[in-house]
């Protein structure tokens, strides 16, 4: 399914506005997020399209094997620049 969330924090970084969800501006508003929901509503097509981007880009960013891989090479830089 698509993200509906506020521009808020780090959420922009995960939540790509019109590709992998929807994102509403601060503060959070009834209004602002019933106009956000209602063309996902009205279209399932979109919706599914934005729903299957979102997950493409978890598994691709955001699982545990990621990660750790991204942790993993952080301290292989930092061990590299050392020995410098």
């Amino acid at each position: 399914l698509p993200v509906v969330a506020t521009r808020v924090g780090g959420v922009p970084e995960i939540v790509i506005d019109g590709a992998t969800g929807v994102l509403v501006n601060p503060p959070p508003r009834a209004e602002a997020f019933a106009a956000a929901l209602e063309p996902l509503v009205a279209d399932p097509r979109r919706r599914a399209e934005l729903g299957d981007a979102a997950r493409r880009r978890f598994v691709e960013e955001f699982v545990a094997d990621r990660w750790a891989q991204r942790l993993r090479d952080v301290y292989d830089d930092a061990v590299t620049a050392r020995g410098r």
